[in-house]
């Protein structure tokens, strides 16, 4: 599971790129059905997927650090039937905005990848909602 401090800079970060969506954690929900009552047209919601933590050496003996790796699936739900170019065009900015970015709480997103709709996304979501979806890879370093 990614850390309190990686899921709370990822959140933030997505929620401000991705503004005036709505963007949902979804760990808080257990399907995303309940993400979908809670959707009245485009949100974005955030999945952490996976991550792990091992020790670093930098330098001298006595600079250890850890190292937490790790991946989270942005998925953008949009209601079916509409034109794409504005779905692109928010999926290119929160992309764009994210690579490379240095977060709160020392978080480093490595690379995003731009999203795609190929196979309706991987939400499972069908009907009138169309998915996308993007996956950011991600490092921390922390002592201690």
């Amino acid at each position: 599971m990614s850390s309190s401090a990686v899921r709370a800079a990822i959140l933030a970060e997505v929620s401000n790129l991705a503004s005036p969506w709505p963007v949902y954690n979804a760990s808080d929900y257990n399907e995303f059905e309940d993400i979908m009552n809670s959707i009245e047209a485009e949100a974005v919601v955030v999945q952490f997927i996976a991550s792990d933590d091992q020790m670093q050496s930098v330098g001298a003996e006595v600079n250890q650090c850890w190292e937490e790796t790790g991946s989270a699936v942005l998925h953008m739900l949009v209601p079916t039937g509409f034109d794409s170019v504005p779905v692109v065009d928010k999926g290119e900015r929160i992309q764009t905005g994210l690579r490379g970015s240095r977060l709160a709480n020392d978080v480093l997103i490595e690379s995003c990848s731009p999203f795609t709709d190929f196979g309706g996304s991987t939400a499972g979501v069908n009907g009138a909602v169309h998915g996308w979806t993007a996956n950011a890879f991600y490092s921390r370093r922390s002592h201690g």
